[in-house]
């Protein structure tokens, strides 16, 4: 299995010399794992959101949040192959999905937040295609992926049908980039990118003005994903609390005979429990597309980011000192922080819940 080569102190490798995981990567694309989730008709492993949930945890359990570059290529792979046109399909969606070609999602900026649809980058039809001016923030690589997903407003209102993407290789002329330094995630940079560049209308993905349809769904398979990530990080940060704890003595005792070290552990774990089972109903539903999925992989999302976040500060508290010095609990910690806040943040998650699945007034 590719997750068991993969393990805890491969992860801190990553995080210590600052370096994506080229290895790991290698051997997803060597057996066509980022086409986990396109049709076997298109080359791909047919797999549905069940199985694709269960296989990102096995490999976060094992590798922690480097298994982010798991889910994030399946969804790339899947949103040109279910969107790209017969070009695309044949020349780009092979290399995908066996990782000889890498793509950044380039969509949040600065001064929009959470508003997608805010965003000010936009495309005017000329004559040799489209000018895209503009910036993105917080683009995952974006100085060493292949390619970009540039996503602009081909309309002057804000209307979800002003949206396009389009796909843009990285070391084309009029993008300039412009490094971001985080608290966590060491193994990803993060870049700042201009836009000033003239593309082809090949470059467009799926159809002008619709691209919001297939990235909100794209986004709701993504939090859905992703909240399985860190069931699996919670789980691995668990086991190894919980085995300090019975192995510690102080006083002349376990750690872990001390209702004090015990409760935290068991709300933690219990937790836990109810994310996974949350997070495996979501997976579970036939329409990804529709108002009650967004609303559910919201609640999932949410659930499972709390409950890592749980996870890691109990098990950092466990082990003591040697949970707060650099280390695997210290790094999961500072990982997992971020998905409080990104890719969504609680807030809006829970104003997706408000709105989508309560139907409460906007």
């Amino acid at each position: 299995m590719v997750a068991g080569k993969y393990g805890k102190e491969y992860y801190l490798k990553m995080v210590h010399e600052l370096r994506f995981p080229q290895e790991l990567w290698r051997e997803l694309g060597a057996r066509s794992l980022f086409g986990f989730l396109v049709d076997k008709e298109l080359g791909g492993y047919g797999g549905g959101l069940p199985e694709f949930v269960e296989a990102t945890r096995m490999l976060s359990y094992s590798a922690a949040t480097l298994a982010y570059v798991f889910v994030a290529q399946n969804l790339v792979s899947r949103m040109v192959a279910k969107n790209g046109d017969s070009e695309q399909l044949q020349s780009l969606l092979p290399k995908l999905m066996v990782g000889d070609v890498r793509v950044a999602m380039g969509l949040a900026e600065d001064a929009a937040g959470s508003d997608a649809l805010g965003v000010s980058t936009s495309a005017e039809r000329v004559s040799e295609g489209y000018r895209l001016t503009g910036r993105k923030d917080y683009v995952t690589e974006a100085a060493h992926v292949d390619a970009i997903i540039i996503v602009a407003k081909t309309r002057g209102d804000v209307r979800a049908k002003s949206l396009s993407a389009f796909l843009v290789p990285s070391s084309h002329p009029g993008l300039s980039f412009t490094e971001t330094h985080k608290m966590g995630l060491d193994f990803l940079t993060l870049y700042s990118v201009g836009i000033d560049a003239t593309v082809d209308s090949k470059a467009l993905l799926g159809v002008e003005h619709e691209a919001w349809g297939y990235l909100s769904e794209t986004f709701a398979l993504d939090r859905v994903a992703l909240a399985a990530m860190l069931n699996g990080v919670s789980a691995r940060l668990l086991e190894e609390a919980c085995g300090y704890a019975r192995m510690r003595v102080v006083f002349g005792r376990p750690i872990g005979a001390n209702q004090g070290v015990q409760f935290p552990l068991a709300r933690a774990h219990t937790e836990l429990l109810a994310s996974q089972a949350l997070v495996d109903s979501v997976a579970k539903q036939q329409s990804t597309a529709s108002q009650s999925f967004a609303a559910d992989s919201a609640a999932a999302f949410y659930h499972s980011a709390h409950s890592a976040y749980e996870a890691a500060d109990v098990a950092l508290q466990v082990k003591g000192a040697k949970g707060y010095i650099e280390g695997f609990e210290e790094a999961c910690f500072r990982d997992i922080r971020y998905y409080r806040i990104g890719p969504l943040s609680e807030e809006l998650s829970l104003a997706t819940i408000a709105r989508r699945g309560l139907h409460l007034p906007s």
